[in-house]
C-alpha cells in the first residue's frame, strides 16, 4: 500500500502557510509594541 504523497504535501503546505501567517501576525504585533514602548522613552 502506497500513501498519496501529493495529499500529504498539500496538508503540510496548508499547515505551513497557516503557521507562517500566524507567526507574521505575531511578529507585526511585537514590532508595534516595541515601537510604542520605544516612543515612550
Amino acid at each position: 500500500m502506497k500513501f498519496s504523497t501529493e495529499a500529504i504535501e498539500d496538508g503540510f503546505r496548508v499547515t505551513i502557510e497557516f503557521e507562517v501567517k500566524h507567526w507574521n501576525d505575531l511578529v507585526d504585533q511585537v514590532k508595534q509594541f516595541i515601537k510604542m514602548t520605544a516612543l515612550d522613552d
